[in-house]
């Protein structure tokens, strides 16, 4: 099987992998997912209305109670999402995969590289 051209020549030029050929990185965000508490929370939000309506249930002021907690939840949330925003996007931004990587490297590593991988 003949690798694309563009890969090579890309790892040989810039001394960093193509960022778009990581499927080991993508799958484990997939199983960092499906084992975070996400899923279960897209299970229970249906049930959400229910729970409320029997809360009033019991008692108007649990009912109420549970409102007034749910409020808390979502403020707390927007709340964090807003604080945090801008300082998640710089360490995003700072541990892109390849940044490790050198940045600039002589035309005798850069050959090394480009054989290599060809004929690897």
């Amino acid at each position: 099987m003949k690798r694309p051209a563009t890969w090579p020549r890309h790892f040989a030029m810039t001394g960093r992998p193509l960022a778009t050929s990581r499927p080991l990185h993508d799958l484990d965000q997939v199983r960092n997912f499906l084992s975070s508490a996400a899923p279960t929370a897209f299970i229970d939000l249906p049930w959400l209305p229910f729970y409320l309506a029997l809360c009033f249930v019991f008692h108007p002021l649990i009912g109420f109670a549970a409102i007034a907690g749910a409020v808390v939840l979502i403020a707390i949330t927007v709340t964090t999402d807003l604080l945090t925003r801008r300082s998640m996007k710089q360490r995003r931004l700072k541990h892109q995969p390849g940044a490790g990587w050198p940045t600039s490297t002589s035309a005798t590593q850069k050959r090394f590289m480009f054989s290599a991988w060809v004929t690897g």
